[in-house]
């Protein structure tokens, strides 16, 4: 049944965008976009210019035209589920985004550290350089063998400090390297595509190829390893002649280290002698003889006893000068076969210096102690002259 609708009111035409169709129709604003009826095609509802008629309006299907719900319905969900896909795609291309800002901010950390780690190594090995001019300084004198041993020591933790630069390099390197060719897989992911489907008719190619060499490989294998254990015979004899060398000259090098070792020792006794012979000219009796507290340094062992030979040390108010008889004189050498007279080191001056067969002697305590009068002031005195280590 068709209805005849009568109303005074105002209705908005509008044309089909298809100039094949060109319908005139009307519908309130509701939408951007309308289907038309005839020919199925959009029809911007904004911005058309429109033509105000007053019409009679005969049924129902004119003024919806088709099912406007249905389509609508449609347009709604289609319009949603493009929105959600427009959505995931940004937040896709951010993490895109900031993926890669992370990764030219590793980019950057490592080169710096690479920048970091080749100053320290230059530095490092600077340090070396002169830490064996310094070792080479020192070996020309006998009294700095601490000072060889320290320096030694510290080379050995350069070494190790530089072993540990050098793998943090190779680390730093390898990353960047992992990093370039992440780039690079990147960029030509595109690109490799077209280059697998040119390879696998090379490779096709290359298989016949190989085949055909295989067979001339397989001889010249034999022939190579025909050379090779003709060579392996002569480099065998070669290494066992050269063992035989080394061994000769390991032998030679004991030698003079030990003769080496017996020429310092006979220098040191020699100017040991000397010196003594001349102190005892110079003193012609006199006797420098220390207060020391002996309660409190009978429980010093010798092996903790470091003594001081520094000359910048103030001189002792406490020190006694006892003159001694001509007649009396003084004891050459102790009961323990000692080269020196027991009492040597209580009457020892400052300036000089202890020889190394006293540090070593059984009775040193008993030397520095011999002649030494019991006081409160004797503690203080003996550590100007004796440190414990």
């Amino acid at each position: 049944m068709v209805q005849k609708i009568e109303f005074n009111k105002k209705i908005e035409s509008y044309c089909c965008s298809n100039p094949n169709c060109k319908t005139n129709f009307s519908h309130p604003k509701i939408l951007k976009y309308y289907i038309c009826p005839k020919c199925q095609s959009l029809v911007e509802m904004e911005g058309v210019t429109s033509q105000p008629v007053i019409e009679e309006i005969s049924s129902d299907e004119e003024f919806f035209p088709g099912d406007f719900q249905s389509i609508k319905d449609k347009l709604t969900k289609e319009i949603e589920e493009l929105n959600i896909k427009i959505k995931n795609n940004l937040k896709e291309i951010k993490e895109l985004k900031i993926k890669n800002c992370n990764l030219n901010k590793k980019f950057g950390d490592m080169e710096n550290k690479l920048h970091s780690t080749k100053h320290q190594l230059s530095l490092a090995n600077s340090k070396l350089g002169l830490k064996y001019k310094e070792l080479s300084q020192i070996s020309k004198s006998i009294q700095d063998t601490k000072k060889i041993t320290e320096l030694e020591s510290e080379l050995k933790k350069l070494k190790t400090e530089k072993e540990t630069l050098n793998l943090k390099t190779q680390k730093i390197e390898e990353l960047e390297k992992k990093l370039s060719e992440n780039d690079i897989y990147a960029k030509n992911l595109d690109q490799s595509l077209d280059e697998l489907k040119e390879q696998i008719k090379k490779l096709k190619e290359q298989k016949e190829k190989a085949l055909k060499q295989k067979n001339e490989a397989i001889e010249k294998q034999a022939k190579t390893e025909n050379q090779i254990n003709q060579e392996i015979e002569t480099r065998t004899k070669l290494q066992n002649e050269l063992v035989d060398k080394s061994i000769q000259d390991t032998k030679k090098i004991t030698e003079l280290e030990s003769e080496l070792k017996k020429l310092k020792t006979e220098k040191e006794t020699l100017n040991l002698k000397t010196q003594r012979s001349n102190d005892i000219k110079s003193q012609s009796g006199v006797n420098w003889i220390r207060d020391i507290n002996l309660t409190e340094v009978k429980n010093v062992k010798k092996e903790n006893i470091e003594i001081i030979n520094d000359a910048n040390v103030p001189k002792n108010p406490y020190l006694r000068i006892i003159e001694k008889d001509k007649k009396e004189g003084t004891e050459l050498k102790s009961s323990s076969g000692c080269s020196f007279y027991l009492g040597y080191l209580s009457e020892r001056d400052k300036g000089e210096t202890i020889p190394s067969s006293c540090i070593e002697c059984s009775k040193s305590l008993e030397c520095m102690l011999s002649k030494v009068h019991k006081s409160n002031k004797s503690v203080k005195e003996i550590k100007k002259w004796y440190r414990l280590k």
